[in-house]
């Protein structure tokens, strides 16, 4: 498969609870926007590799490299080990964006009194 390919990258590349310790076997799940179709990824930029789908966290709570596809967009699910939702992200990836989006990842100051959606 050939195609562009975007790392998938939140502001924390592993996962830990409320008390600081590494969520194991946390897993990613990765489907197409706005459905629970599931979607491809892959870890190499020249999508070769597929992933699972989810994705598990090693012992450490930490992730594989995950590349996305360029379109279409991804809904994202993190879950903890046993099964607990933790967050969803809907859309991610470059053809979620539109006008002025940010990409996924992109670290950025922030001023305001609360985090912004997304």
């Amino acid at each position: 498969m050939s195609g562009s390919a975007a790392r998938f990258v939140w502001p924390n590349s592993f996962s830990v609870d409320a008390a600081g310790v590494p969520r194991a076997g946390a897993r990613l799940f990765f489907y197409q926007t706005g459905t629970t179709t599931p979607q491809a990824t892959y870890a190499d930029a020249g999508l070769t590799v597929p992933n699972a789908n989810p994705v598990i966290a090693d012992e450490n709570g930490q992730f594989g490299s995950i590349f996305l596809l360029g379109a279409p967009s991804y809904a994202v699910a993190l879950e903890d080990g046993e099964g607990n939702p933790v967050w969803t992200m809907d859309p991610v990836g470059a053809a979620g964006g539109g006008v002025g989006a940010v990409p996924v990842g992109t670290v950025a100051d922030y001023a305001g009194a609360t985090a912004p959606a997304g």
